[in-house]
């Protein structure tokens, strides 16, 4: 269990173990496989004996940037050779280390951005000043539930958070959630229709 795709060591899984979704025939139903429409029409299924479903690629040779749902925001970017200065849409990046620089700007240029922990990564988590802990726009500390069973001390963590998460324009807004008694998802909720302007009408 764990994250693997997280941007800090503690969360990534010590020991990995089958989920819920790779027993018995439920990885087969709940995946499918891209291919070619030649390899489908070749019958790739059935003469390979693949498990599961697979469909054919299209109509991607024309996707671009402006098409993605989520993600189409094009700034215009300047970068001076000389002084390795970044500009985008007129906005300056300061010279930071790049991975620093890279997570830093991303954040300032996105959409509003939700950044969430596991209370089962450790209670030390939010004391360790990274970029989506101190800057993003809502952080959430997720199954709050597991902190007795894993030795993580709620209040410790809701201290480091409120530390961490307090600026020159004060507290940065954070939420303590269960979602298996659905504790604290209202104001997620609140959080992601407002800034984000999804509020149905």
């Amino acid at each position: 269990m764990g994250d693997p795709n997280a941007s800090i060591p503690t969360p990534q899984p010590v020991h990995y173990r089958p989920m819920f979704g790779s027993f018995g025939g439920a990885l087969h139903r709940r995946t499918f496989t891209f291919v070619s429409q030649a390899g489908l029409n070749a019958g790739i299924k059935e003469r390979f004996g693949l498990a599961k479903s697979v469909t054919a690629v299209k109509n991607i040779r024309g996707v671009r940037k402006q098409h993605m749902v989520h993600n189409s925001y094009l700034p215009v970017m300047e970068i001076d050779a000389q002084t390795y200065s970044v500009r985008a849409d007129d906005m300056s990046a300061l010279p930071l280390p790049l991975h620093i620089s890279l997570h830093i700007r991303l954040v300032d240029l996105s959409d509003p951005t939700i950044y969430l922990i596991d209370v089962a990564a450790g209670e030390e988590i939010p004391r360790k000043d990274g970029p989506g802990i101190t800057k993003s726009d809502l952080f959430v500390i997720n199954k709050t539930d597991l902190g007795p069973h894993v030795g993580a001390n709620l209040e410790i963590m809701r201290s480091d958070t409120e530390r961490m998460r307090t600026g020159p324009k004060g507290l940065k807004p954070f939420v303590m959630t269960n979602l298996k008694t659905l504790s604290g998802l209202t104001e997620v909720v609140s959080f992601i229709e407002t800034r984000g302007m999804l509020r149905a009408s």
